[in-house]
């Protein structure tokens, strides 16, 4: 109450602090219209939250106001303020959906609805970044900086998935409508500005990303039958006069990604074997997903699919990791660690097709016949064969 009383002056008194607050309007009356705003206050300050969109607006200016804490303040004499500097974060695209989303989860009301329009305005934005070329050619510099302006939207993105999953209310077609849309983005775009796909296979880096992040939340709420239906769901990539179905595996893969390596390890004057983890690895944050959660998802989808491409012979049904090279620890994954006991295992066993651990670790030795589990990459990475250890495949579901 002391705070909310404002702060002390010089002769000793709190100053209290009030502020009108609207919560009714004329519902005859429009939105933009002031004609709901008593005439004793309209020249005086007043805080409207007479909506859902004015209350999602003003409820933290409300708080400013009694807690003293202005949003804005006036820097020093001769400094050029902080918003025209840049340095202020700007306000997300998808807020609004995003507070609306909020909404409709406690009111336990609306949530597909309130979540696809969300959801739109994440397309939205991702779909409003900027070619990466510089002068008509690629450049991985102007992808980085596109991509760290999608990264306040990828947060968000990682807060709202884990709100609707916590509350079991997530609308497993819409999301992945949404990543079959992000799969055909890069085309779109490139068709749109008469430039080359290449400008935008940094949008296939940001796509995966999003797939990882939003896998490593469903392995984390141990949401087992949302995460089966994602990766056992048939995607449509579009081309100009067809369209080919495709599985997950497809939307794990990025295209030009000999261009990135090149330009990357140019950009970085390094070496760098796979140039898509370390960018995803330097832009993971504690704050989002942590990197080694990430890693245990991309590891869950390859296992996935490379026990499912015994029944297709399709290559793009086959998800290739992509986290492994930046993988430095020893010892066993945490999340397959955790799998040799057959408690924890148990609800996952649906997700892999099997009836029970032994038959698990059968199919696995047909999947994988000189146990080295190298064609879990393809080949790609050959120093991945160390992963037999990591991955504990041989022992899971061994114990109690």
């Amino acid at each position: 109450m002391a705070q909310l009383q404002g702060p002390v002056d010089t002769a000793g008194e709190r100053e209290r602090r009030y502020v009108a607050v609207i919560f009714d309007r004329d519902p005859a009356l429009p939105v933009s219209s002031p004609g709901h705003v008593p005439t004793m206050f309209a020249s005086s300050v007043y805080i409207d939250m007479s909506t859902d969109e004015l209350m999602d607006e003003n409820f933290e200016r409300l708080q400013r106001f009694l807690l003293d804490k202005p949003a804005l303040v006036a820097p020093p004499l001769g400094q050029v303020p902080a918003h025209l500097r840049g340095d202020a974060p700007p306000a997300l695209p998808s807020r609004a959906q995003a507070g609306a989303l909020r909404r409709a989860v406690e009111r336990e009301k609306g949530v597909a609805g309130a979540f696809q329009d969300y959801v739109d305005q994440v397309l939205s934005a991702l779909g409003q970044l900027p070619p990466a070329t510089e002068e008509r050619e690629f450049s991985m510099g102007r992808a980085i900086e596109a991509a760290d302006q999608f990264t306040p939207v990828r947060d968000e993105w990682v807060e709202m998935l884990r709100l609707v999953i916590r509350q079991d209310m997530l609308p497993v077609d819409v999301l992945g409508d949404a990543l079959e849309r992000m799969l055909n983005l890069p085309r779109e775009r490139a068709d749109q500005t008469q430039l080359p796909e290449s400008a935008f296979a940094y949008l296939d880096v940001l796509r995966l990303e999003l797939i990882l992040y939003t896998a490593a939340l469903l392995i984390e709420a141990r949401a087992v039958e949302a995460l089966q239906a994602l990766t056992e769901r048939t995607y449509f990539a579009v081309y100009p006069s067809s369209q080919q179905p495709v599985t997950l595996g497809r939307l794990g893969r990025v295209s030009d990604e000999a261009l990135l390596r090149q330009r990357y390890n140019a950009l970085t004057e390094r070496s760098w074997t796979s140039p898509v983890g370390v960018w995803l690895q330097t832009r993971a944050s504690l704050q989002a997903v942590p990197w080694e959660k990430l890693l245990e998802a991309d590891l869950m989808l390859a296992l996935k699919t490379a026990l499912e491409r015994q029944s297709t012979t399709a290559q793009a049904s086959q998800w290739h990791p992509v986290t492994g090279p930046g993988w430095q620890r020893r010892g066993p994954v945490p999340l397959f660690e955790r799998f040799t006991s057959r408690r924890v295992l148990g609800p996952w066993l649906p997700f892999f097709r099997a009836a029970s651990a032994d038959e698990l670790r059968t199919q696995l030795h047909a999947a994988f016949p000189d146990r080295s589990y190298s064609q879990l990459m393809q080949d790609k990475w050959r120093e991945w064969s160390v992963l037999s250890d990591h991955l504990s495949l041989d022992r899971l579901g061994s114990l109690n």
